[in-house]
């Protein structure tokens, strides 16, 4: 267990406003350090859905049973009541969710679900952050969203989407998308950013939200939020944050050579023209590698009736040259 040691300010009361509590804080000159937990305590909070969210692309959570939304929506504090993946007394200063796509995308834009806990009149801009990962951990930062004021931020857990002026593009398989938090301070603001409920994710998919965190009395560093307070993994959990991606597309220098995909959406056989002697792979929007084929002909047929409706990734790949392309099975 990593102990962290920083400045902080005393939770002293609770209000209840419009079905949430509040953390109001009071400065203080004590410091305190996360401690080991078993569990989480869950933070009562109102949450407002978005019936219009066209998200491509979710946490492991989101896509079972266990995190149906907006009612799997979770805001958790520790026995400190300090809020666990939101600003808190231990400085952290970003929180993320992994994801692996299995190919190379372009991030568009991000949605998460946040909250302003605590209004103390002056904060940080928050901004979303997507970084490539090695390890399981982030580690190059590809781009940086335009700023959101926490002024925008309502006080119920509501979706909150971040634009980037740019796309950002050649996003590798593996990377992740990060949210800033502003500094603990009683003049500050706290933002809160929901998870689902602890214990919730796909096999093979756990340890996947990270925080920037104290590693030492005086070192930063990425590390597992379940890392971070010493929880067994199967008690993790995963971060609202919804990327929006775009498939990024192979440079061929034959045109009219590129692979090409039919019917699209599609209900039970999928046709793939211009594939003879290539790799076709069908990836989940998590990454899993569904469905794979040696192509024996220039057309090319895969089964995708098993397939649930949903939204999926079509890999080809043929003599060093590699394309995907989303597919919608209906």
């Amino acid at each position: 267990m990593i102990m962290k040691k920083i400045f902080t300010f005393l939770v002293a009361s609770f209000v209840l406003t419009g079905g949430s509590l509040f953390a109001q804080v009071s400065p203080s000159t004590e410091k305190i350090q996360k401690q080991p937990a078993l569990s989480f305590t869950e933070k009562k909070m109102k949450v407002i859905s978005n019936p219009s969210e066209s998200t491509e692309l979710k946490p492991s959570a989101f896509t079972m049973e266990c995190g149906v939304l907006p009612d799997s929506l979770k805001a958790y504090v520790d026995g400190q009541q300090q809020y666990i993946t939101g600003t808190n007394g231990y400085g952290d200063e970003a929180y993320g969710q992994i994801f692996s796509t299995g190919m190379t995308t372009t991030v568009t834009s991000v949605m998460a679900y946040l909250a302003k806990a605590y209004d103390g009149g002056s904060a940080t801009d928050i901004y979303a952050k997507v970084y490539a990962v090695n390890d399981g951990l982030p580690t190059t930062l590809l781009g940086t969203s335009q700023p959101v004021s926490p002024a925008d931020i309502p006080d119920v857990l509501a979706p909150v989407t971040f634009s980037f002026e740019t796309p950002v593009a050649n996003v590798p398989a593996d990377f992740a998308v990060v949210i800033t938090v502003p500094e603990y301070a009683e003049e500050s603001a706290i933002i809160v950013i929901a998870s689902s409920k602890q214990g919730c994710f796909a096999p093979g998919q756990e340890k996947r939200a990270v925080s920037y965190s104290y590693i030492s009395q005086t070192e930063m560093d990425w590390i597992t939020i379940v890392d971070a307070y010493g929880i067994p993994v199967e008690a993790g959990f995963d971060l609202a944050i919804f990327p929006t991606v775009n498939e990024t597309l192979g440079t061929n220098p034959m045109e009219k050579d590129r692979p090409s995909v039919f019917p699209n959406p599609a209900t039970d056989k999928v046709y793939i023209e211009n594939a003879a002697g290539a790799t076709i792979r069908i990836y989940d929007i998590s990454g899993k590698l569904l469905l794979e084929k040696k192509a024996q002909s220039v057309k090319e047929s895969m089964d995708v009736t098993h397939l649930i409706q949903g939204v999926y990734f079509i890999e080809i790949q043929n003599k060093g040259i590699k394309t995907t392309q989303k597919l919608i099975k209906n």
